[in-house]
């Protein structure tokens, strides 16, 4: 765990892209990996986490808007 580097991550996730993987997907890969060496970080197996990177920037899906002229009031 104390041989992963941030090129290694960066590559990681890149290639996941390139798979057809959605930017979610990868965040998620990335939250875990995280979540597992930060545990081993609080077990005081490594020092510190050996890697940072940013998630990718997803945008959530806009809320689907009914048009005033469908709305019927009683």
């Amino acid at each position: 765990m104390d041989k992963i580097s941030t090129g290694d991550v960066t590559l990681l996730r890149a290639k996941m892209l390139e798979a057809g993987r959605s930017p979610v997907y990868v965040n998620d890969m990335l939250k875990i990996l995280k979540l597992l060496v930060g545990f081993a970080v609080k077990q005081d197996i490594l020092k510190k986490l050996p890697f940072r990177v940013q998630f990718l920037k997803v945008q959530k899906k806009p809320r689907s808007i009914v048009p005033a002229s469908q709305v019927s009031l009683p």
